[in-house]
């Protein structure tokens, strides 16, 4: 009998931790890019697929130089580095924008994180839309311009009651399995 309770306790804190986890799992997208000079990068976007409303959404962008190019110059590093967000539903709810760091080895990348405070969106998802926009180095000759628009996911928008209810359903389920069994003990 005991040995059935301790089973059924730590198949309830499973499930809870499930339903806990499931909505705030992240999802990392990325996307490599190969240009005519031979040059090629990686771009990542990592953002949770499911927002949860009156909280922070998070995400974080990274561009990575995966080669330089040899076939037209020879480009050593990038620099000018624009990122311009925009998140949008039924319409364009925020834009923002931000720069990063220089790159100037293979391999070597650069990232930020953003957050915003979208509380009360009137819409059931929403887009994260990306605009990378740099500078290759080129030691012989001018400097070439890489940009890519990318669209790296859809975004459910879930209200915050769910996320407070399922605990406190899991800590009144365990309650009641314990004075269940105290009950059941004092019989016996």
């Amino acid at each position: 009998m005991v040995n059935l309770m301790k089973r059924k306790h730590i198949g309830i804190l499973f499930l809870t931790l499930i339903i806990l986890l499931i909505p705030t799992q992240t999802s990392a997208i990325s996307f490599i890019k190969n240009e005519s000079d031979g040059t090629e990068y990686k771009l990542v976007a990592n953002f949770k697929n499911t927002y949860v409303n009156h909280s922070l959404f998070e995400i974080l962008l990274e561009l990575e130089a995966v080669t330089f190019g040899t076939l037209e110059g020879v480009i050593v590093g990038f620099y000018d580095i624009e990122i311009d967000i925009s998140i949008s539903g039924d319409s364009v709810f925020l834009t923002d924008n931000t720069t990063l760091t220089d790159i100037n080895i293979v391999g070597g990348s650069s990232s930020t994180t953003l957050s915003y405070n979208l509380s009360d969106i009137p819409f059931e998802q929403f887009t994260v839309a990306t605009h990378f926009q740099f500078k290759g180095n080129n030691t012989q000759g001018d400097d070439p311009t890489y940009g890519l628009i990318w669209v790296p996911g859809f975004v459910r928008v879930k209200e915050a009651n769910a996320a407070i209810i399922a605990p406190i359903i899991a800590v009144l389920c365990l309650t009641y399995l314990v004075k269940k069994k105290r009950k059941t003990s004092k019989l016996n």
